[in-house]
């Protein structure tokens, strides 16, 4: 019996982290990504950037997200990530209020939900105290 609980609060832990990422990723890039069946708690990383394919870290191995759904190999069938799509994560990730989260952008990431840490990198332009314009980004 007590198998079975741990069994079950293991599954809602990985079902949470998925929607951890699910919640901060851009509407396209989240549906493939929603779709693929692999083990939830083998993936390490998604790596989003700016004209570059969407790679996943699953399992020790890098991995393009294909524009057909899937993982692939080849980067020539991967799913290539937009700026919008960029700006529309930070949207997500800062929960609308990037100023809110000005101090962790200087240190170059963002802890979200679950304290998962998103590296950024990109340009901030600052006054003396706050950042008045940024195209950082997440990597």
């Amino acid at each position: 019996m007590e198998s079975k609980k741990g069994d079950r609060r293991q599954d809602e832990l990985v079902e949470d982290r998925k929607q951890e990422i699910m919640r901060i990723l851009p509407g396209e890039i989240r549906q493939k990504v929603q779709s693929l069946s692999i083990d939830w708690e083998g993936l390490q990383e998604i790596r989003l950037r700016v004209g570059k394919p969407v790679i996943l870290r699953y399992r020790q191995k890098e991995y393009f997200l294909a524009r057909r759904g899937g993982m692939v190999h080849e980067a020539r069938q991967a799913v290539c990530v937009e700026r919008e799509q960029l700006k529309e994560s930070m949207e997500y990730m800062s929960n609308y209020s990037r100023y809110a989260y000005e101090q962790e952008i200087k240190q170059g990431f963002l802890t979200i939900r679950g304290g998962h840490r998103v590296g950024l990198a990109g340009r901030i332009i600052q006054d003396q105290q706050h950042i008045k314009g940024c195209n950082t980004y997440p990597v």
